[in-house]
């Protein structure tokens, strides 16, 4: 269940879209309306919040000030949809990273709506890559990579590209994969490459050896290429 807050000193409004809300998807809640900055904080504090509907000018404390104090919950980062009277001085705080999308009020509710459950959307997929992370971080962990190794960084992005795109062909790496992780971390394919190798190799001698071969199914001490880590890790996975 996706727990929402609603911030705004307008309790009719207030109420209305808490109704909108919750008419429309079984999977989103609104679990309160606060009134003003200070009540904002008070409940997310005490609620465990995923997103915020957040009026900027509200009394005792406004929005921006709730906006401020709200950089320190990561879980929180692009979770705001900020919605205002006056468009043009909301947009000047757009980079601000709690903030999703900036709304008019003036908007219908049934478009307030449909920004909340791209915003659900949105956060569902941060979430199952974030698992996928965890998960072929605990087993290059469990295989002895070392985690300082910049290749072992590039080979994490690797399955996980993999993971999320398994129509890619894994034949040639150098042309399928290493190119957007080359792009993400403005570094050049050959780099890439010659990085994950060297984090492999440091594995593989450090790695006991019965470990090794049990784990890819070997019959003999063998150093396993790049392609078998990734498919045995992915299979692993799933």
């Amino acid at each position: 269940m996706v727990k929402v807050l609603i911030s705004d000193d307008n309790i009719h409004y207030a109420t209305h879209l808490m109704n909108s809300i919750n008419e429309k998807n079984n999977n989103v809640r609104v679990i309160g309306i606060a009134q003003n900055g200070l009540e904002t904080m008070q409940k997310i504090k005490r609620n465990d919040i995923d997103i915020i509907i957040l009026d900027l000018i509200m009394p005792i404390f406004d929005g921006y000030w709730v906006l401020d104090r709200i950089k320190e919950y990561q879980k929180l980062n692009h979770s705001c949809i900020v919605i205002s009277c006056d468009i043009t001085e909301a947009y000047k705080i757009k980079n601000n990273p709690s903030i999703y999308k900036i709304l008019s009020k003036n908007i219908s509710m049934k478009n307030i709506v449909n920004n909340i459950n791209e915003l659900v959307t949105y956060k569902e997929e941060i979430a199952r890559e974030n698992t996928i992370k965890n998960k072929i971080r605990e087993e290059l962990h469990f295989l002895g990579y070392n985690f300082s190794h910049k290749g072992t960084v590039y080979l994490m992005e690797a399955i996980k590209f993999v993971s999320l795109n398994p129509d890619k062909e894994l034949e040639n790496l150098e042309k399928s994969i290493y190119p957007t992780i080359s792009k993400k971390y403005v570094k050049s394919v050959h780099n890439i490459k010659c990085s994950i190798n060297r984090a492999t190799t440091q594995m593989y001698y450090q790695c006991e050896i019965e470990r090794l071969k049990k784990y890819f199914h070997f019959c003999i001490d063998k150093k396993p290429n790049v392609k078998t880590i990734i498919n045995t890790i992915i299979n692993k996975i799933y």
